[in-house]
C-alpha cells in the first residue's frame, strides 16, 4: 500500500468524530478539558468514550482492523497527555488536533509495514549458498538475542507498578481484559487507556536502552 492510496474524501474530512451539532459538543468538551487537566481521571474516561467511536471509525477505513484499536488508543494517549502538559487550551480545535494525530501515526505504521515486508523480501531473496558461514557473526546474532530477552525484562520491570502489573498480566500470563478489570477494579475504558500508556512508555524506554546497548556491541564487531 503506498501512502498515496489513503483513502481521503469528503467523508472523512468533514466527520467531525461522529459529532452530528459540533457547538454542544464543544462546549462539553471545554469541561471535560479543564477538569483532565485538574486531573480529573473519570473525565479522561468519558471523553475516551465520546471520541472513540468516531476514531475507530477512521482509523478501520484507512488501516483495517488489525491495527485500528492501537491506533485509537495511541491517538488518546497523546491528546490526553496533551491536554494535562496544558498544550491544548482551546477546546474547539480538539476535533481537527486528533485528526491530525490519528492521520501521523497511520502514516506512521503503514511506513513499518511496508519497512517490514520489503525487508522480509529481501532476505528470502538471497541464495543460501551467498550467505556464507560466519560463525562470528552467529555468535553475535546469539548475544543480541538474549540481550534484547534481558532488555524486555529490565524495561518491564523500570516500569510504576501499576503498568508493569497490566502489561504482565494481559501480555505474559494472558489474562483477559475482562479478569484484569475485576481483580484490578478498572473500568474497560480506563483498562484501556491505562493499557496503552503502560505499552508506549514500555515501547520507549525499552528502545532507548535498546539502542544505547548494542550501538557499542556493533561498532565492536565491526572493528
Amino acid at each position: 500500500m503506498h501512502l498515496e492510496s489513503i483513502p481521503q474524501g469528503p467523508s472523512e474530512s468533514s466527520l467531525s468524530l461522529g459529532v452530528a451539532d459540533p457547538e454542544p459538543r464543544t462546549a462539553q468538551w471545554a469541561e471535560l478539558v479543564n477538569l483532565i487537566r485538574d486531573g480529573d481521571e473519570s473525565a479522561a474516561a468519558q471523553l475516551y468514550e465520546q471520541l472513540r467511536h468516531g476514531l475507530r471509525y477512521i482509523a478501520l477505513r484507512q488501516i483495517g482492523g488489525d491495527h485500528a484499536e492501537d491506533v485509537v488508543q495511541e491517538t488518546m494517549v497523546k491528546l490526553l497527555s496533551a491536554i494535562r502538559r496544558g498544550e491544548l487550551r482551546d477546546p474547539a480545535r480538539l476535533a481537527g488536533w486528533v485528526r491530525t494525530v490519528m492521520q501521523r501515526l497511520i502514516i506512521m505504521r503503514i511506513r513499518e509495514a511496508t519497512a517490514r515486508r520489503v525487508h522480509s523480501v529481501d532476505a528470502t531473496e538471497v541464495p543460501l549458498a551467498d550467505r556464507g558461514n560466519c560463525p562470528e557473526k552467529d555468535v553475535l546474532a546469539r548475544e543480541q538475542a538474549d540481550l534484547r530477552v534481558r532488555i524486555m525484562h529490565e524495561t518491564l520491570m523500570s516500569l510504576p507498578p501499576r503498568d508493569r502489573e497490566i502489561l504482565s498480566r494481559f501480555y505474559l500470563r494472558a489474562q483477559t481484559q475482562e479478569q484484569i478489570c475485576k481483580e484490578m477494579g478498572l473500568t474497560d475504558t480506563q483498562f484501556r487507556l491505562a493499557k496503552s500508556r503502560a505499552k508506549q512508555k514500555f515501547e520507549e524506554k525499552g528502545k532507548r536502552l535498546l539502542s544505547n546497548t548494542i550501538r557499542p556491541l556493533r561498532r565492536a564487531a565491526s572493528s
